[in-house]
């Protein structure tokens, strides 16, 4: 699986799950002790997702379309 992470705006993000459904989602600043961090409720197979990151590495979290929990470690290409 990869994330497709671009600007959506001064305070958002668009994240496209890449090879699962490519499922889309438009996640919002929330503040964070460090680094960056995008949240939304609904956005991902109606659920919500939290997109986590700090230098060129970042922890996605969603809940897939059958319910299951992913934690995903992401490092920048």
């Amino acid at each position: 699986m990869s994330v497709a992470v671009s600007p959506a705006g001064t305070s958002r993000r668009q994240l496209t799950i890449i090879s699962h459904q490519n499922a889309t989602a438009i996640l919002n600043h929330t503040p964070s002790a460090s680094g960056e961090r995008y949240v939304n409720t609904e956005g991902f197979f109606g659920h919500g997702g939290e997109w986590h990151q700090k230098a060129s590495t970042a922890y996605f979290t969603f809940t897939d379309a059958t319910g299951a929990s992913i934690g995903v470690s992401c490092e920048a290409l």
